[in-house]
């Protein structure tokens, strides 16, 4: 069996069998695991950050794309987000700029999938890599076509910063399928981290202002509603079919937006919380669910508690 799926089954067996103690041990396992591995794995990986990377598409082969790229933003197991300072292909950047229905005028991300250092694979991506780019492209897309019976469900926010027909994350404004991987390019977000918040709460008493306390609690009913209404379609992600899905609303995954552009084309009324990305909780686990045992009040604790972990660094 490949060590792919064979992972996969014995996570599926896990995330079925196991309590929801015994997982959240095995999730605090896997965590700490990729603390101490991630930073040796990366030096292992191509980081073409500051460089002029032209890619040739898998579709159609006459056609390239040169990408100026800027710092790397972030990186992990999977790929690294970089800053894209140009895009040599004025229609794809166009589209990109009009993706969500409202021109957007700042910079993009690049998420690339990792490639091994060396030329070894002749830059092709790692199969892992280039699979979850194309995972996150199918779980956005499905969230987003059932947006409407998300929308209709009792526990949806009725007057959150984002506006109906719209998702509280960073849409994935486009994807370039070329043969380095799946590249998908997402708005450069201008907003309040973990360490920002934790200054904000500490000067009113170690608690969130309420503007910011009340767009956590509609981005919480958002997370109910999905996971009332939506299912996992089977194959995405090695997830049996037909189980709720479980969005991952971390704390680290969380920005509080500004800036009136940007709301502007995220489709926002007003500041609030946006995710960098709309995936599930690691198994799939109902981590954040109000019906499975945890209350909007246990969050917020959790959430006060990551602020203070990043403000102490």
């Amino acid at each position: 069996m490949n060590k792919k799926y064979l992972y996969m089954t014995m996570t599926i067996a896990l995330a079925l069998t196991a309590s929801r103690a015994q997982a959240g041990l095995f999730e605090k396992f896997m965590g700490c695991m990729a603390a101490l591995t991630e930073k040796p794995f990366l030096e292992t990986v191509e980081n073409p950050e500051g460089e002029l990377l032209t890619l040739r598409s898998r579709v159609e082969r006459q056609h390239y794309v040169t990408l100026d790229l800027g710092r790397r933003l972030g990186a992990g197991f999977f790929g690294t987000a970089l800053m894209v300072h140009g895009i040599s292909d004025g229609a794809l950047e166009e589209a990109l700029r009009i993706a969500t229905g409202t021109r957007f005028t700042g910079a993009f991300v690049v998420k690339i999938p990792h490639a091994p250092r060396g030329g070894v694979s002749l830059g092709r991506p790692w199969f892992f890599s280039n699979d979850e780019s194309r995972q996150e492209l199918k779980t956005y897309e499905m969230i987003r076509g059932q947006l409407p019976r998300i929308e209709a469900h009792a526990a949806y926010p009725r007057d959150a910063a984002f506006l109906p027909g719209h998702l509280p994350a960073v849409p994935i404004s486009g994807a370039f399928d070329s043969e380095r991987g799946l590249l998908l390019f997402k708005m450069m977000l201008k907003g309040k981290g973990l360490k920002d918040l934790a200054v904000l709460a500490n000067a009113n008493g170690g608690a969130l202002p309420d503007p910011y306390r009340s767009a956590l609690k509609d981005h919480y009913d958002f997370v109910q509603a999905v996971y009332h209404t939506v299912r996992t379609p089977g194959p995405l992600m090695g997830l049996l079919p037909g189980q709720p899905f479980s969005v991952d609303m971390r704390p680290p995954n969380l920005v509080w937006v500004e800036d009136p552009d940007t709301l502007s084309a995220l489709g926002y009324r007003r500041p609030g919380f946006v995710s960098f990305e709309m995936s599930a909780v690691p198994l799939n686990r109902p981590v954040y669910i109000e019906s499975e045992g945890t209350s909007f009040e246990d969050y917020l604790a959790e959430f006060q508690t990551y602020m203070q972990r990043e403000a102490a660094e």
